[in-house]
């Protein structure tokens, strides 16, 4: 408060103004409080970009944090702890988080799982488990220590084929890696349906001979489910036996144009499905036109990918959706690895582009698609 003379010259108070608070740089950033308190100590889990927002957010408005209050807050926790903030461990045997991150996918994935943990009042953090980072057993005892009795298993990569953890005392699901044991329960993008819709696309173009190129590595991380719904689509469309899939890893990045040259030439193909838009380049290095000789679909399309046709999964839902089962299951008690195995899809969408134009065909033309009820297939074991 301060006083002040009016031109009657009677003496008044006015309000001193408020200084800023961190809620008000919360507010101002559209983020929760305990962001803005990370950010403004620099801590690695906030993408730099945001930090550096929240920086200047708070420079502007003039917010800087009490050392009298940090030094309260941290006698008070000291001398009266409060219970804390349920915590979330994110798994992945990737080198570091700049390794994770190279992925778009994997970016997006990891920012549903971030504000949705967040906005549910959880703390996340991420864990590198491998022989460059933590020991499964090291891991155990941090999570105990922690006591941290949530986690999810995200991006592994074919060398980790087990995750030794105990898990009695955890709430855990997986993200995809159903090669990794135990069989948690499983939330992912469906790549059934990824694979269905886009070769349904492509034959709607008016394309027939649809080839499916695959890495041996990504076919048994997602459980050959891509593979499934290519040969269920197609068995839908046509009496014919389906064209072999072509495994890139089989033959390595610098021989693959030759490869894809063979395949292609000996199975007639005229389309080419495929869960990596890298082929696209080894395509056209085999001489192909794209569009123009071949079309092509992408079964996990990204924002990057301009001029393509494909698929684009919601990496994001399938964040967000496995924090909020997290907190369900966390909230009934429901612990350890269950008898039975489910696994919950997470549909994407259809992005249209020039590589999935039949040449012969305008977008307007009616194709007849002779379509037959599904006969009894065999899908590959997971």
């Amino acid at each position: 408060m301060k006083a002040r003379l009016n031109n009657d010259r009677t003496l008044t108070r006015t309000e001193a103004p408020r200084p800023p608070t961190m809620r008000d740089v919360a507010i101002l950033a559209g983020v929760h409080q305990s962001t803005v308190s990370l950010a403004l100590r620099n801590n690695p889990e906030i993408p730099v970009k945001t930090r550096e927002r929240i920086r200047a957010i708070a420079e502007k408005v003039g917010y800087h944090p009490d050392p009298a209050l940090d030094a309260f807050n941290f006698h008070r926790v000291a001398n009266h702890p409060l219970r804390s903030a349920p915590q979330i461990a994110f798994l992945s045997d990737l080198a570091s988080g700049a390794a994770f991150d190279e992925s778009a996918a994997r970016r997006d994935l990891y920012v549903g799982v971030r504000e949705t943990a967040e906005r549910m009042g959880f703390v996340l953090e991420r864990f590198f488990v491998g022989p460059q980072n933590l020991s499964p057993l090291r891991l155990n005892g941090i999570l105990e220590s922690r006591n941290i009795d949530c986690a999810i298993v995200a991006s592994f990569s074919l060398q980790t084929r087990e995750l030794p953890l105990d898990w009695t005392r955890l709430c855990a699901l997986k993200i995809e890696s159903f090669h990794v044991q135990p069989q948690l329960d499983v939330i992912t993008t469906d790549h059934t349906q990824a694979s269905r819709l886009a070769l349904s696309q492509l034959w709607s173009a008016g394309f027939r001979r649809i080839g499916l190129v695959l890495t041996h590595g990504e076919d048994e991380r997602l459980a050959r489910l891509a593979l499934a719904g290519y040969l269920v689509e197609l068995a839908r469309r046509t009496e014919s036996a389906p064209i072999a899939p072509l495994y890139a890893d089989e033959v390595g990045i610098q021989n693959l144009p030759g490869h894809l040259a063979m395949w292609i030439s000996r199975n007639r193909i005229e389309a080419v499905i495929s869960n990596s838009s890298q082929i696209l380049g080894s395509m056209r290095r085999a001489g192909y036109a794209i569009p123009g000789d071949l079309g092509f679909a992408s079964l996990d399309w990204a924002r990057t990918d301009e001029g393509l046709a494909g698929v684009q999964a919601n990496h994001y839902l399938v964040g967000r959706s496995v924090v909020e089962l997290l907190a369900v299951r966390r909230q009934i008690n429901e612990r350890g690895v269950r008898g039975e195995m489910s696994v919950t899809f997470v549909p994407g969408c259809w992005h249209d582009g020039p590589t999935a134009s039949h040449p012969g065909l305008g977008r307007d033309t009616e194709v007849s698609l002779p379509v037959r009820e599904p006969a009894l297939l065999a899908s590959p074991a997971p």
